[in-house]
């Protein structure tokens, strides 16, 4: 058999394949930073509620307070108001480009300040700890940015003036409060927001290397649960997937870290405010080996986990 045609057609293959795979990735770089580029032009607010909290807005619907049967609160509240309802659009834009970071880490350096913005906020999305000194690069940067728009503090009915509802921001806020909610310890000067380049280089020390902790899962849990109790339905689904990624660690931290994130810190008497029951938390409890409970409850270390 004459293996030179075979193997002519398999290089030449091989070369338009790899062509286009080089192609492709370039594309999505730039697809990326078109899309953030638009997204800078169309969208008026960057709301910390919704993009870090992940919590809707709840401004005074055009349509009143009446929610349709059909709706969930978190859907009703996220349209009801065209404000609102382009926070979750935005939202929705930053998720569905986070899986190409390393055309985000670019960004982060464009001199669009709203496309530093967004970059961050399509970096935070991605609910890894491991993205943390990226965000924490830009916590000195000065230039304004888009505005914070939040719920109004008014006890006032009906839509409210504009000026009640956002409030001028700039880059680096935007990343000390991601860094915040991430539980970056601040330095206890102003809000509990401010956290400083030397704050986090002090947080780093104890999480340089890991791919996981405790206290990234109880992030990722508060996104999940968006801090309310009862617990909403339509949270559901982000719960599940927080619980099935805790579930792929190895033991023992994979209990350590479900009894960390997953017992209540206060006593509970509706099951709605819990994320898992008490018999649940007591049989992750039994998963760990009697010694180690004793280690725990003496103080000693049980993890190499800093939380």
């Amino acid at each position: 058999m004459n293996l030179k045609p075979l193997l002519s057609i398999t290089l030449v293959l091989g070369s338009f394949l790899l062509g286009n795979c080089r192609e492709a990735f370039a594309d999505g770089g730039n697809t990326v930073q078109t899309r953030l580029e638009q997204m800078a032009q169309t969208y008026s607010h960057f709301s910390l509620s919704v993009i870090i909290r992940n919590q809707p807005l709840r401004l005074w619907p055009a349509g009143g307070w009446t929610k349709p049967a059909t709706m969930s609160y978190r859907e009703w509240a996220g349209t009801a108001n065209p404000l609102a309802a382009e926070q979750v659009r935005l939202a929705g834009e930053l998720r569905a480009v986070n899986g190409n970071r390393d055309a985000l880490v670019a960004l982060l350096n464009d001199a669009n300040p709203k496309v530093r913005t967004l970059a961050l906020g399509a970096i935070f999305q991605r609910e890894d700890g491991r993205d943390l000194p990226l965000i924490a690069g830009l916590v000195n940067d000065s230039a304004e940015t888009f505005p914070d728009l939040h719920d109004s503090v008014s006890s006032a009915g009906g839509v409210r003036p504009l000026a009640e509802l956002e409030t001028l921001q700039t880059v680096g806020r935007v990343a000390q409060v991601m860094l915040a909610f991430w539980q970056v310890p601040g330095h206890g000067l102003g809000p509990r927001e401010a956290v400083s380049a030397k704050d986090f280089a002090k947080y780093w020390k104890k999480y340089a290397g890991r791919n996981y902790s405790a206290s990234w899962f109880a992030v990722k849990m508060a996104r999940a649960t968006q801090q309310t109790t009862p617990i909403q339905r339509e949270c559901r689904p982000d719960i599940h997937r927080v619980l099935a990624e805790m579930n792929a660690l190895p033991m023992p931290d994979r209990a350590l870290i479900q009894l960390y994130v997953l017992a209540p810190g206060w006593f509970e008497s509706e099951p709605d405010d819990l994320i898992v029951s008490d018999v649940e938390l007591i049989a992750l409890a039994k998963k760990l080996r009697p010694n180690l409970l004793l280690q725990f409850l003496q103080g000693q270390k049980v993890s190499d986990d800093p939380d």
